[in-house]
């Protein structure tokens, strides 16, 4: 599943499935089955993650391997050492679960302190190892030091691309990608939740005052859009990683933008509803649609014909400027 694929899923989750459960949540009771899916999932995500950023070299450096034959220089793809910013927020995220899966099976207040405490030094040491051991980012390379460098990337290649492409990593990737978008789920449904509710109280709390629509809408869009980059990119942090070292040319990187800032504006549509109800001149039964489960589906259907057309673009566009490599050079 390539990141496009993942973040419509996501979206598509945010506006069909999520709404339906968080309604039958009552936040703070116990429910035993979202307390054993919340625990299940953390051990899951861990070793999905792992295996994930593994795979995610592996077909970066295949890409390498053809960018360098076609330009004859020594290349390196790797992501913004920003991405380190979504694997810190991924353990606040991690502990979230953690929390809310221990209130819903009815712990008490002592051994849900005990236990994120344990989870949070054991989530900074699991975070080390896979940071050491995915090899996902590499320093500036001194001049000198060149041909070591290419010699030991080399050997990386030469120890992980031959079977990569078997049938056992195949399945291990598909039960990776099931692992992290159902930990994605988890998380939008207990945490994201909040988020919107915090922004609906806002924004009925400017209504209330007689805000006008520009002043309520940029300090609503303000606090989402703030919310959107802190905590719900960092939900997706494998995707994010694939998206960084897969954006070889300008073509994926407007692809992936797009997708992202979909998710988000997906994320927030309750927030956004209720907002274009107060603020536009819009009928009773208009405002009741866009409130309505008819309205997300209609959304789902619209998310399904944008992935389409952004993958229709992507195969068969042949523009030179859009094509462009935007790689930069690390090993000059």
């Amino acid at each position: 599943m390539n990141s496009i694929y993942a973040y419509a899923w996501f979206a598509l989750y945010s506006i069909t499935v999520a709404p339906n459960i968080i309604e039958s949540l009552e936040f703070g009771e116990k429910n035993y089955l979202v307390g054993i899916i919340g625990l299940l999932i953390l051990p899951a995500e861990y070793f999905a993650l792992k295996f994930k950023l593994w795979i995610i070299r592996v077909r970066a450096e295949k890409s390498l391997i053809e960018l360098e034959k076609e330009n004859s220089e020594v290349l390196i793809i790797n992501p913004s050492y920003a991405l380190i910013y979504g694997l810190f927020v991924r353990i606040i995220l991690r502990i979230s679960v953690l929390f809310f899966s221990l209130i819903a099976i009815g712990q008490d207040s002592m051994v849900t302190g005990m236990l994120i405490i344990v989870m949070f030094f054991a989530d900074m040491i699991g975070l080390m190892y896979i940071y050491i051991t995915s090899n996902i980012f590499q320093d500036q390379v001194p001049e000198h030091k060149i041909p070591i460098a290419v010699a030991e990337r080399q050997e990386w290649r030469d120890n992980n691309i031959p079977g990569s492409d078997s049938l056992r990593n195949f399945i291990y990737e598909i039960l990776a990608d099931i692992a992290l978008n159902v930990y994605a789920y988890v998380v939008f449904t207990l945490v994201w939740y909040y988020i919107n509710w915090r922004a609906i109280d806002s924004l009925k709390h400017f209504i209330a005052e007689k805000s006008g629509a520009f002043e309520t809408g940029y300090k609503i869009a303000f606090m989402l859009t703030f919310m959107v980059l802190v905590l719900l990119i960092p939900i997706r942090v494998a995707y994010w990683i694939e998206d960084s070292m897969n954006a070889t040319t300008r073509k994926h990187k407007y692809a992936f933008s797009i997708m992202v800032i979909l998710s988000g504006i997906y994320a927030c549509m309750p927030t956004l509803v209720i907002y274009c109800s107060h603020f536009f001149c819009i009928s009773n039964s208009t405002s009741e649609f866009l409130k309505s489960r008819n309205f997300n589906w209609l959304l789902a259907v619209i998310l399904v014909v944008i992935v389409a057309l952004i993958q229709t673009i992507m195969t068969l566009t042949k523009s030179k400027k859009l094509n462009e490599i935007i790689i930069q050079k690390t090993w000059d």
